[in-house]
């Protein structure tokens, strides 16, 4: 049976407050904005407000926060940013490559020399140049219109320009975001010119998130402490067999966002001119995909039976389980087709691995109606005449006491 789960301090004016802006970030529609959150737009990504919230609420500086569903690293670059250990992990390499770049910290070198290649690239492309590529990657770049095409392997082989391996990675990711601008989800392609001023705006724009997250950093961390944060490219299931998290210890907070029961949503490609899908991250990236969507969904997207899913998904918090102890608030944000169906199948799944569901984690808030709509999901909810799969649910666990 549910319960609140007790909160000690909560009788105190400044918890209450922390409390009542969790709720209200929760709610929050403002535009994702601060810090390196711009560099992505990864699919169903966290609120940064509601992410900076809970570490807020749920920890205090120093504590360790797991996110084992990493996506677009919204909670690793919060963590970081107030002064918490942060270990994340996913099983798709695209978003091991996202957050890795989120969460580093350029130098003022590293901007200079950033700007420079900027300057040099832009200046001597021509349209007429061929870049030799790997044939690895031919495959990735089904449905990429051959202008943008030819604009990004420029823009990709100019990285050899760049010094050092955090500096191409930095490059590296604005031509992901540069790509995902000009095929992503769009009617229309645009041209290469409109690409290469769109790059050149993002890494601007990237510069001055990194800057902004450079000075939270060194505000909680000191000048001379780099932020303790590990990043794992590896299935959520075997984390109690990795050794990285095993060094950092039990968190306080476990804020993540798992795959959703019967929702579709593209991790691993873009869709260009309507619904024709393209590997073509991954090749920007140069981090190679060899799976389809079911790999990083629990299941197929036309799959009527939820038991694959719910198999994968006890798995996984089984080995959250593992690694937490009674001190862990497991937070997540989960979306269903149908709630009223799906909800409690989903909660049954986590009792009957040893988690127990917590009504409300604040006495004070019990009856609260601890939802949010997405913005920009109802779209593919309409398509998919999901009319729920653009409402998240706020589910907060611990381990069962025994």
């Amino acid at each position: 049976m549910s319960k609140p789960l007790d909160s000690p301090r909560s009788k105190n004016p400044r918890e209450q407050s922390k409390h009542s802006r969790f709720i209200a970030a929760l709610n929050s529609n403002k535009q994702v904005s601060g810090l390196t959150h711009i560099y992505y737009r990864y699919p169903a990504r966290f609120s940064p407000e509601f992410a900076r919230e809970a570490i807020q609420l749920f920890t205090r500086p120093g504590d360790l926060v797991l996110d084992p569903f990493l996506g677009g690293g919204t909670s690793g670059v919060e963590a970081v940013a107030t002064g918490r250990r942060f270990v994340g992990t996913d099983i798709n390499p695209l978003a091991h490559f996202v957050s890795g770049v989120k969460t580093k910290v350029l130098s003022p070198r590293d901007v200079d020399q950033i700007a420079s290649w900027i300057e040099r690239v832009h200046g001597s492309f021509h349209i007429n140049r061929r870049e030799t590529q790997s044939a690895r990657w031919e495959s990735y770049q089904k449905n990429v219109p051959w202008r943008i095409r030819r604009g990004l392997a420029y823009l990709l082989a100019s990285l050899q320009h760049l010094p050092s391996t955090r500096q191409r990675a930095f490059a590296r990711c604005s031509i992901l975001s540069a790509g995902q601008w000009a095929l992503d989800c769009r009617s229309h392609v645009p041209g290469i010119s409109e690409l290469l001023i769109a790059h050149r705006r993002i890494v601007t724009d990237m510069i001055a998130g990194n800057a902004q997250f450079r000075r939270s950093v060194t505000e909680s961390y000191g000048r001379s402490s780099s932020p303790a944060c590990g990043l794992y490219c590896t299935d959520a299931a075997l984390l109690s067999k990795n050794a990285g998290l095993r060094k950092f210890g039990r968190p306080k907070l476990v804020l993540t966002s798992p795959p959703y029961l019967g929702v579709h949503v593209l991790y691993h490609r873009w869709q260009v001119l309507g619904r024709r899908e393209t590997p073509a991250p991954y090749w920007i990236a140069n981090r190679p995909d060899g799976h389809g969507g079911a790999f990083y969904t629990f299941a197929d997207r036309k799959s009527i039976s939820p038991e694959r899913y719910l198999k994968r998904l006890q798995a996984c918090f089984t080995a959250i389980r593992e690694v937490s102890d009674r001190r862990t608030q497991i937070v997540q944000l989960v979306a269903f087709p149908d709630a009223d169906v799906q909800l409690p199948i989903y909660l049954g799944a986590l009792a009957d691995v040893g988690l127990q569901h917590c009504e409300s984690f604040d006495t004070n808030l019990r009856g609260t109606d601890l939802t949010r709509d997405v913005p920009n999901r109802r779209w593919y909810a309409e398509v998919n005449k999901q009319s729920h799969s653009s409402r998240e649910f706020l589910l907060v666990h611990r381990l069962r006491q025994r």
